[in-house]
């Protein structure tokens, strides 16, 4: 694969990679093939398809948090792939298929001009938004419309909605055959803005801008659209003296990050120079207005990059294939005299520092595609001609090129390899992903009779191959819990843990979460208490982890000059820290650590109990009736674990809670803490005078079982609804990217309409939805409501209880409230929500789960 162009069979794979073995064209092939375990480098699923031409193959992929597979790649001839009909009407058309967690083929969309056309890489939004980019060298009809081709080949980025239904179609390129471009790669955010990078000569269009290369030189493009399909900026980057070459792009926070190579001279994008002579790979971090951030340079006499990860750090690992030598920061690579070997450098987002490793011997060798896994492992596809040894295991060749996959540690260190896929004939891995569950996705094409995941396919003609491989090294599901006594990691008010200055409206901030305040840089999430005060208009936040596409749920929905908080687990992401956005206006934002979990055997695991109401001074339940008063005098302790009834057992370290002020004189926020620790500086909920106000909280316990309780200001009622204990046995949690699940407003999740009065409740599927696993026992959710026609609360229990006389979440007329859940899944992996009074519309995120 030339990243320069080439033959169409030397065209590389790009973007993000679902890893899917194409369908076979035998009539038998008809729908996944399953596997007969789940062990490393056997397929969970698997397919082997295409035409009766020479050009079928898998050129990229991409997975979502539901453990859906997206494939692009080409198709020649008529065929079909798991009952969809594929049909190209020119020499080989680009498809793209949408395929269930089990493998099974949701949908196909094929589509093209009358010339052979060539796909650059697929992608997705945060509401299931499918984007495909492609070139193409002929006038191409699509979705009822015209694109022409005016270059030597001109760009389509194609956008289809989650059903795979055609949304709009946008053409980049020259207006002259003497123009010249090539599409690379494209990021998508989760709003729906598609970044597309390429490289071009002469004078390049995009949605009604134009830029011009330098004079005789390839210069690189990136252009963003929106949503909608609207230009939102087009810009030129020419990184050196010579020719430019793009090579592969990942997102990476609200930006993302690119490879690419040049011939010769320095590497400067946007001001920023390293100044090595010579040949030599880049890479090159952007914020989402596409201005670099920082840039990295490896020189390297004959350098090659074919694909881009980036590791939890924020750093980026690039692969491909080099000849001679190769300079990193630790030395010098080198490869035998003629030969292509693959190689691996990571460069530091920084860009002050590379290292690098090689896999192969004395046969060619290149790297085709890479991801990583949440511990910064590599899953890395390997184009082969000969034997090839990796972690001292020899694999002969098949002949021709075979493709073969390998996990390594970050510094090249082989933790298990894959079977070859091999036939006599040239077999390249042009895709590879690692989903969420910790399962690599690997598509690619293959020639004439292969075996392809240990199952021989007799073939007359090149075949598509796509498959899902278990890799128990990278399963997520290990991470216990570790209480803490709260502690203040983020005030803008007074510049703890960012700048001092409120959040502006678009704003995104990353704050460290991950090897500060007693969380240890391991942690994989944490649990946090985020208020908002003072905002100057209705807004919300949202937490996601650093260096992953921000997701369209909120965490935290605030009214014009309000305070309110909401307690938020979210992942830890790049380099230790959270990304956390504001929607409009500005706001001061605050955030309490109060827990996180880790990998680690010393932590305590879950246990989830219909929800127990042990505290309302209403009535003395808990022991103490009437109003809690104000100030450290009045502070109060609750014994909330070894109580008999409680479903709490003595020795529990934490209990989940919903703490519910009510009727308090005047506004105030409580605060709640181990019964044996100091009071911190944070606050567990805050509410105004007269109102109802619910949060989520994970509390602390002392060994006596006991936690305390103050308010700042007036007198309140208090309540608190145990909804579960962590202590050593139970089950474990598997912190996901947020996943909305369910929207009554527009029929996500089978609702389309707003919650009824009680006392009709509805069922909510969680289990196999939003990257939660049918067997998980509990759920992290983020439950919003909005829009409802009068005071009430909502109350949600596991799908075959009784329903409780706790509630999650409090509301007056008109507002919209979040409140985080965690509760136990009852049957068919359900939960029911009973709204009290009036109608209103309900929202669920999805942050997590346990097992």
């Amino acid at each position: 694969m030339e990243s320069n162009g080439g033959s169409f069979r030397t065209l590389r794979r790009v973007v993000v990679l679902v890893v899917a073995v194409l369908a076979a064209s035998l009539a038998s092939m008809a729908g996944p093939v399953p596997a007969a375990s789940a062990t490393p480098g056997v397929a969970d699923w698997k397919h082997v398809f295409g035409g009766s031409g020479n050009n079928d193959g898998v050129f990229d992929v991409t997975s979502d948090a539901s453990g859906n597979a997206y494939v692009m790649g080409t198709v020649h001839n008529a065929t079909t792939w798991g009952g969809k009909a594929m049909t190209p009407v020119g020499l080989w058309d680009v498809f793209v298929a949408k395929l269930a967690p089990n493998g099974t083929v949701t949908w196909v969309q094929t589509f093209g001009s009358n010339g052979g056309d060539i796909p650059h890489g697929v992608a997705i939004d945060g509401s299931g938004n499918v984007y495909a980019l492609m070139s193409f060298n002929v006038a191409m009809t699509i979705g009822g419309g015209t694109l022409a081709s005016t270059g030597i080949y001109d760009i389509a980025l194609v956008k289809f909605n989650s059903s795979g239904t055609f949304q709009w179609a946008r053409k980049l390129g020259g207006a002259t055959s003497s123009d010249d471009e090539e599409g690379i790669d494209l990021s998508v955010d989760a709003l729906g803005n598609a970044t597309v990078l390429g490289q071009f000569r002469g004078t390049f269009s995009a949605g009604g801008q134009s830029i011009t290369s330098a004079p005789s030189n390839q210069d690189l493009f990136l252009a963003q659209f929106s949503s909608t399909g609207n230009l939102n900026w087009l810009q030129r980057k020419g990184v050196g003296t010579a020719y430019e070459y793009a090579d592969a792009m990942r997102p990476y926070g609200s930006g993302f990050v690119i490879t690419g190579h040049v011939s010769s001279g320095p590497v400067s994008i946007d001001g920023i120079t390293r100044n090595p002579d010579g040949p030599k790979g880049f890479v090159a971090w952007f914020g989402a207005n596409g201005t670099a951030t920082a840039v990295a340079a490896f020189p390297a006499a004959q350098v090659d990059p074919n694909d881009l990860a980036v590791l939890p750090t924020g750093d980026a690992v690039v692969v491909g294939g080099f000849k001679t030598s190769l300079t990193t920061g630790a030395g010098v690579l080198t490869a035998p005299a003629g030969v292509e070997r693959a190689f691996a450098v990571t460069a530091t987002i920084g860009g002050t520092a590379v290292h690098g490793f090689t896999l192969g011997d004395s046969s060619e060798t290149r790297a085709l595609a890479v991801d990583t896994d949440e511990a910064g492992n590599l899953g890395i596809n390997l184009r082969t001609t000969g034997t090839i040894v990796l972690g001292g295991v020899a694999y002969p060749s098949a002949g021709g090129y075979d493709a073969i996959t390998t996990m390594t540690s970050p510094t090249g260190s082989v933790l298990w390899t894959a079977g070859k896929v091999g036939s006599n004939g040239d077999d390249e891995p042009r895709a590879l992903d690692i989903g969420l569950d910790g399962d690599l996705y690997i598509g690619g094409d293959m020639d004439n009779d292969a075996n392809v995941f240990g199952t021989n396919y007799p073939i007359a003609n090149p075949q598509a191959w796509v498959g899902r491989i278990d890799d128990p090294i990278s399963e997520v599901g290990a991470n216990r819990y570790f209480p803490k006594n709260p502690t203040r990691v983020l005030d803008s008010r007074d510049g703890t843990g960012t700048t001092i200055g409120p959040w502006t409206a678009g704003q995104v901030r990353l704050v460290k979460v991950a090897g500060t305040a007693g969380v240890p840089i391991g942690a994989t999430a944490v649990v946090l208490n985020v208020t908002g005060t003072g905002p100057t208009t209705a807004t919300h936040l949202t937490a996601f982890p650093a260096g992953q596409t921000m997701p369209t749920s909120s965490n935290l929905n605030l009214a014009a000059g309000e305070t309110a908080a909401n307690l938020v687990t979210v992942k830890v992401g790049t380099n230790g820290n959270i990304g956390l956005f504001n929607n409009a206006g500005s706001t001061h934002v605050i955030a309490d650590i109060v827990g996180w979990y880790e990998n680690n055997a010393a932590g305590a695991r879950f246990n989830g109990i219909n929800p127990k109401r042990l505290v309302d001074t209403r009535d003395g339940t808990g022991g103490v009736t009437g109003k809690l008063a104000a100030g450290t005098g009045a502070t109060r302790t609750y014994t909330l674990a070894g109580v008999a009834g409680s479903g709490v057992p003595a020795g529990a370290t934490a209990v989940v809670a919903n703490v519910t002020a009510t009727g308090p004189t005047t506004g105030t926020h409580l605060t709640a803490w181990p019964a044996n620790q100091a009071m911190p500086l944070a606050s567990t909920l805050n509410v105004p005078a007269g109102a109802t106000r619910a949060n989520l909280a994970i509390i602390g316990l002392s060994s006596a079982g006991q936690a305390k309780f103050f308010n700042n200001a007036g007198e309140t009622h208090l309540i608190v609804d145990v909804v579960g204990y962590f202590t050593t046995t139970g089950t474990m949690f598997t912190p996901v990217v947020p996943a909305r699940i369910l929207d009554s407003r527009n029929g996500l999740g089978a609702q389309t309409t707003p919650w009824p009065v009680a006392p009709t409740s509805r069922t909510v599927k969680v289990g196999g939805l939003g990257g939660v696993p049918a067997t998980a026992s509990a759920v992290a959710l983020n439950v919003t409501v909005t829009g409802p026609t009068a005071p009430s609360h909502l109350t949600i229990w596991p799908t075959g209880q009784a329903m409780p006389t706790a509630s999650n979440l409090n509301f007056v007329a008109g507002q919209t409230v979040p409140n985080h859940v965690v509760v136990k899944l009852g049957s068919g992996g359900s939960l029911n929500v009973l709204n009290n009074s009036g109608n209103a519309h309900v929202i669920v995120d999805v942050v997590g789960w346990y097992s």
